[in-house]
């Protein structure tokens, strides 16, 4: 497969500036402490709000011995508007559900670890093996979400505090410099969930990629008309639709091999795998690909190959991002015109995924790809099935 990127050379991007990346870090940073004190204090940070230490904000509320609900009430209103605060007042509505201070097994206010806490605990760990990067990168994928707001984890890890504790471990621990895409390289594998349903589990038909593009584009265009004309402009109405900004997932997609050999398609699955079963094929592929490995690659795209899509992705990619205003992603249909292929490196995903792009016209998002993903564009051969089960805690073949 020749691969190769169309467009300038970007500065090296620093791992911690997306989301993705910051909650990649934060898990490798955690596999290196024994004691679990990471893990605690940010389950403290997502109980409760107070200012501190020149750090943003964390969770408080207090014990009910104060006495009436209006007082718990109002703590509970107070806690809304700092919540907001920490979001940049990026929605209009927000709800949180608390952990109570008197909760059993809370700590004590006084003992609980602030923002700039977590960002000295982070400074002490380094350790990592290439077993907890890996482990890292499926959490990172797991905990990924295009349709509603960011979870209390990747907010809390937008603090500038721990932001900047996150890219020193970065520098620390080598894995600033280190080739990512060893998490994701070798052959491609397609993956084919298995289901108990043979409606679900019977072979697919075959059809021409040309022929998946060209429905796709038509019924694109016509969700987003269809969408302009029946859903709401207020980016905060109740309303939810297509959410993704992948090429037509009819389309073969594949990725490459773990470090043990195990094909990531397995394991870098956003919401994790959706079955214990699977069967993986070989992809024979021979096309120029497109690699997607930080935001400007992805905003060469966009520009020339745009597609409004405001109105079908307008609610869902507010809430992720709190930003209204147009929304465009790659006309994959054009795309094809010159590409064969299109993929989403390691590096690309965890520093370009889940946050807006601006792009000419708008803003654009990375959303429902996996890292490593490779969305082919052209016809391909998928060879050599081998069947997979799931122990639980790992993959293994079935002989």
């Amino acid at each position: 497969m020749e691969e190769e990127r169309r467009g300038f050379e970007p500065e090296p991007s620093n791992l911690a500036s997306g989301p993705r990346g910051r909650h990649f870090l934060y898990h490798a940073a955690a596999a290196g402490d024994p004691s679990g004190e990471l893990h605690r204090a940010m389950f403290d940070l997502t109980a409760r709000i107070h200012p501190d230490d020149g750090s943003l904000v964390v969770f408080s509320l207090p014990a009910p011995n104060a006495g009436s609900t209006s007082r718990l009430s109002a703590a509970f209103s107070s806690l809304s508007d700092k919540l907001s605060r920490l979001r940049h007042s990026r929605r209009k509505d927000t709800r949180v559900r608390p952990v109570p201070s008197w909760k059993e097994g809370v700590e004590p206010e006084s003992t609980l670890m602030t923002p700039a806490g977590i960002a000295n605990t982070i400074d002490g760990l380094s350790a990592m093996t290439t077993e907890s990067l890996v482990e890292a990168l499926a959490e990172s994928v797991t905990s990924a979400m295009y349709w509603q707001e960011p979870d209390m984890t990747d907010v809390i890890l937008e603090d500038r505090t721990i932001v900047d504790a996150l890219a020193r471990f970065a520098e620390r621990s080598g894995l600033a410099n280190l080739d990512l895409e060893t998490l994701s390289q070798g052959e491609e594998r397609s993956v084919w969930w298995r289901h108990d349903d043979p409606d679900l589990d019977r072979e697919r038909d075959p059809i021409p990629a040309e022929q998946i593009l060209d429905t796709w584009h038509r019924n694109k265009l016509a969700e987003v008309e269809d969408a302009a004309r029946t859903r709401p402009d207020d980016p905060t109405a109740n309303w939810s639709g297509s959410w993704n900004s992948t090429p037509p997932y009819r389309l073969t997609n594949s990725n490459r091999l773990l470090p043990d050999g195990t094909p990531a398609a397995l394991t870098y699955v956003e919401d994790g795998p959706i079955s214990d079963r699977a069967t993986t094929h070989t992809v024979d592929g021979d096309a120029a690909t497109y690699l997607i490995d930080s935001d400007e690659d992805w905003v060469r795209l966009c520009d020339q190959y745009p597609m409004v899509v405001t109105a079908a992705v307008r609610h869902d990619w507010y809430r992720v991002t709190g930003r209204d205003g147009v929304w465009i992603i790659p006309d994959w249909h054009a795309v094809s015109k010159d590409w064969g292929a299109v993929r989403l490196t390691v590096h690309g995903y965890l520093t370009s995924a889940t946050k807006a792009i601006p792009v000419r016209g708008g803003a654009s998002m990375i959303a429902g790809w996996n890292p490593g993903e490779t969305y082919w564009l052209t016809d391909v051969i998928e060879r050599d099935g081998v069947d997979w089960v799931s122990t639980g805690e790992s993959w293994k073949p079935i002989e």
